[in-house]
């Protein structure tokens, strides 16, 4: 598993990955290197989705419905990945979950701050860090709690659309 990562066996690491520790140090400058590029895989895999369905189903540009877009992208990147995301938990792996955290908070950051359909009572990085780390936290302990992915969907879209209803937004 990919249990307490900053104290994996670095051999484990390119042991697994079927090459020598000579290849893995041509790419990457250490097993953190690896992982920032994994992250930044994912971020790109969630932001092509995230274009995706606003082609889809959102051309007019609707505020709320191109959070519910971001938010299933967020679904979407957990279950594609889940025998990764699974053990990038805060009590498993902390600094897996820490920077994850870091890269998807830019990514919601940026989009806050150029989103023109529903604007935030808050800083943008405040409500970034609440739908980022709320939401990665809300998905990570219902699947740790063996809920099934539908219920796990249902739950965390019941509590995003509340939060896009609230005071916490308003439309333009």
């Amino acid at each position: 598993t990919m249990s307490s990562f900053m104290y994996f066996p670095f051999c484990a690491i390119y042991c697994t990955l079927s090459t020598s520790r000579i290849t893995f140090y041509t790419y990457y400058e250490d097993k953190y290197a690896l992982v920032n590029e994994m992250f930044a895989d994912y971020i790109q895999e969630a932001d092509q989705n995230y274009h995706d369905l606003q082609a889809r189903n959102n051309p007019g540009g609707d505020g709320f419905i191109g959070y519910e877009n971001l938010l299933e992208c967020i679904l979407q990147l957990f279950y594609n990945n889940i025998r990764f995301f699974s053990h990038s938990t805060p009590e498993e792996n902390p600094y897996l979950f820490s920077v994850f955290f870091n890269h998807i908070f830019l990514s919601v950051d940026d989009y806050l701050q150029r989103h023109t359909g529903l604007a935030a009572r808050y800083s943008t990085k405040e409500v970034a860090a609440l739908l980022c780390n709320g939401f990665w936290g809300v998905i990570s302990i219902c699947h740790s709690e063996k809920m099934s992915r539908e219920a796990v969907c249902e739950r965390v879209k019941a509590m995003y659309n509340d939060i896009l209803l609230s005071d916490l937004f308003r439309r333009k």
